[in-house]
């Protein structure tokens, strides 16, 4: 509330300066609020990613020099302008496939072989381009598929010169390009991403959880050498494995099929994920109130150093036995090493307000470290409501081989 107290105040004055309300002179801003999770550079995902469409194109290609189909170099050509498409539009690379096929067959030929060779001017030829891009595009509605898929292969197999000619051999081989194309497209996708929802899930849990052993890991660093250092980390595990969790968990559970596990039923997949969901809530609150209490630890006694390291390492042997999806009840084999810390913890914060250690810290140092306390309790309380849900799911269910 402090910190949006300050912020609110400089964005009034901010805006009061602007108007010409209030003088710019000696007008400063004293804290700068900023987004301490940018992108990192590096990321797994994004790498695995950029590297789709060149995985698709050398396919393509060492198939086309083996293989030598009617359609030639187009083959891996079209492959990679269909895989950077899939990566733009995030779409299933089957239904653009699909869509394009149909499109192909349904709309672009019948367009190729009995209405372009009526036409005999630049006006009709302009006609008939606009009317079938506007056509597709109103009806492709918010779909990338339906509104490109038409158009992309209108311009590829018309090959609209100046010197129109017409071939049904050239229909086919751009039928055969799409196809073969489509097929290996289909094929490395589901290469780079496992077809199975359940094991997505499970493995973005996995790095959920292990993103959060690290955070919690980096938290006990009490060396102020090492702060900036942590701090640093912490970011990289927030960006890369803590906050994209919650979204890809989603995704997974959108494709479930509920039929094939019934001890795991809609209502306890979506319980699980507003657990996750919570956890990062309350992880990124408790990063934000440690960046703040960073600043004046150095100005409270070294015992509580000692208590932060200790509660910090008891939630890393939580989150990793999550991470490892270990048989028992984790969180409560060290539910009363937490409250006790926390107990000890909490007397120690009381006693650096008694009238001997109240001069030795300020009203901004408590204040601080109060707000860190609550996050942590937060967390707490989140890791407790996770552990009832971990308990209710059937995990070998899920990891069953199935073919």
């Amino acid at each position: 509330l402090e910190i949006l107290y300050r912020a609110s105040r400089e964005v009034l004055r901010t805006m009061e300066v602007l108007a010409g309300r209030e003088p710019s002179r000696g007008f400063r801003v004293s804290s700068h609020v900023r987004d301490i999770f940018q992108p990192a550079r590096w990321d797994p995902d994004r790498f695995i990613h950029a590297l789709y469409p060149s995985a698709v194109f050398i396919t393509a290609f060492v198939f086309w020099i083996l293989m030598n189909p009617p359609a030639g170099p187009k083959v891996p050509m079209f492959g990679g302008i269909l895989a950077i498409v899939v990566l733009l539009s995030r779409a299933n690379p089957l239904a653009i496939w699909i869509t394009m096929l149909l499109a192909l067959l349904l709309a672009v030929a019948p367009v190729y072989w009995l209405v372009m060779p009526a036409l005999s001017t630049g006006f009709g030829l302009l006609s008939l381009i606009f009317m079938f891009s506007f056509v597709f595009g109103y009806l492709g509605g918010t779909s990338p598929a339906l509104k490109s898929g038409p158009m992309i292969m209108f311009v590829v197999a018309t090959g609209i010169s100046n010197q129109q000619s017409y071939s049904f051999q050239a229909m086919v081989d751009t039928s055969l390009m799409l196809l073969l194309a489509g097929a290996i497209l289909t094929v490395v996708y589901y290469l780079f991403k496992p077809m199975r929802p359940e094991q997505n899930l499970l493995r973005n849990l996995r790095r959920f959880f292990q993103g959060c052993a690290r955070v919690t890991a980096e938290f006990a660093l009490v060396d102020p050498a090492y702060r900036e250092k942590g701090r640093r980390k912490r970011k990289r595990y927030f960006q890369s494995l803590v906050l994209p969790a919650p979204g890809a968990i989603q995704t997974a559970q959108q494709h479930l099929d509920y039929e094939l596990y019934p001890d795991n039923p809609p209502e306890k997949v979506q319980r699980l994920h507003d657990s996750v969901q919570s956890i990062a809530y309350r992880l990124e609150s408790l990063e934000l109130a440690h960046v703040r209490f960073a600043e004046h630890s150095s100005d409270l006694p070294a015992s509580l150093d000692l208590l932060r390291y200790q509660v910090s390492e008891t939630l890393q042997r939580v989150f990793d036995c999550w991470a490892g999806f270990e048989p028992g009840d984790a969180f409560a084999q060290q539910r009363g090493t937490l409250e006790r810390l926390m107990r000890d913890l909490q007397q120690r914060v009381n006693n650096l307000e008694t009238a001997e250690d109240r001069l030795l810290v300020g009203d901004r140092v408590l204040t601080d470290l109060y707000t860190m306390l609550g996050s942590v309790r937060g967390l707490i309380a989140a890791m407790g409501n996770a552990q009832g849900i971990i308990n209710q799911i059937n995990w070998p269910q899920w990891a069953t081989a199935r073919f």
